[in-house]
């Protein structure tokens, strides 16, 4: 059983202004099988898999008084839910995610304009990713191997602005604001799980993201500033509340299949701002960069669960 929501090569392209939205929510729900039934393999996925490419740029002489702008507004959400309830007996194995891919390029560029009194670009860009994989009042008996996997990845996501002012007189600035939340969640609770298999439970959010704020006073520029304001936020968390979690024991009385339990994550972040006045006619280049970012993996376990291998006749 699979869902999927896909949205590949949206592009927005303007002079001086884009917005753009994109909401989506897939779920994927299974509600067992009856008492006597048995499956092969069972494999329940919901995917959601954004790709953005945004514009803005200003390229005019100096034909406005005041300040010019590109400006670029972005919005993005993707919420991801499987939830598996009831009974199930498999001879071999079973699959339940919920997997979020995005790929972002955003681009504010005022780089070749020559605008009187200012020369701006902007983005603004928030961005919450949520995969999650629920088990619920389920008993599950396999031959094979147990996964229960929820993830978030970022294909080499890149927010970039670039600025210059040439000819412009005055304020030559740019600004990047940025909110990116992400969260993978894998929740067992009252689970009877039971497998000859392996049983593993992952959340993880991988991928590369990378944000640069460039600008550069090439005029008569007096103040050249270059301000970013930058919060990343990833959550990867597996729960386990009430139920059992067991392996067979080896034929031979030995350790039986691995239990795994696991949030973890492989992020690779660069953030930069650079405020360069030094070809401009005089004046002063600042830099502001504000960052933020909050990581959290965690396994939690309830007293009243079991953890174990056990042998069946």
């Amino acid at each position: 059983m699979d869902a999927k929501t896909e949205k590949f090569n949206l592009t927005g392209i303007a002079n001086n202004k884009v917005s753009a939205a994109e909401v989506f929510h897939t779920d994927v729900s299974a509600h067992g099988m009856a008492a006597a039934s048995y499956l092969r393999d069972a494999n329940l996925s919901a995917a959601g898999s954004q790709t953005f490419i945004g514009k803005s740029g200003s390229f005019g002489g100096s034909v406005l008084l005041g300040v010019a702008a590109a400006e670029l507004t972005h919005r993005a959400e993707n919420i991801t839910n499987t939830a598996l309830t009831g009974r199930w007996n498999l001879l071999r194995d079973i699959k339940a995610s919920a997997v979020n891919r995005e790929k972002f390029d955003l681009l504010s560029d005022t780089s070749s304009a020559a605008i009187v009194n200012g020369s701006g670009a902007g983005i603004d860009s928030r961005d919450t990713q949520q995969a999650t994989v629920r088990v619920a009042n389920a008993a599950i008996r396999t031959e094979g191997a147990q996964t229960f996997e929820a993830a978030n990845h970022l294909d080499d996501d890149k927010t970039e602005i670039s600025t210059a002012g040439f000819g412009g007189l005055g304020v030559n600035s740019s600004r990047l604001a940025q909110d990116r939340t992400y969260t993978a969640e894998v929740s067992l609770t009252n689970a009877d799980l039971s497998a000859k298999g392996k049983i593993g439970a992952l959340a993880l959010t991988t991928g590369r993201l990378t944000a640069e704020n460039g600008l550069a006073g090439l005029g008569a520029v007096s103040t050249t500033t270059a301000f970013s304001d930058i919060k990343t936020a990833y959550e990867n968390r597996v729960m386990v509340k009430g139920g059992k979690i067991a392996t067979d024991l080896a034929e031979d009385g030995g350790s039986g299949s691995a239990i795994t339990l696991a949030a973890h994550e492989n992020m690779s972040i660069s953030l930069s701002a650079v405020a360069d006045n030094q070809y401009g006619l005089g004046g002063a280049a600042v830099t502001h960069l504000n960052t933020t970012l909050r990581r959290k993996n965690t396994t939690t376990r309830s007293e009243e669960r079991r953890v174990g291998k056990e042998c069946r006749s």
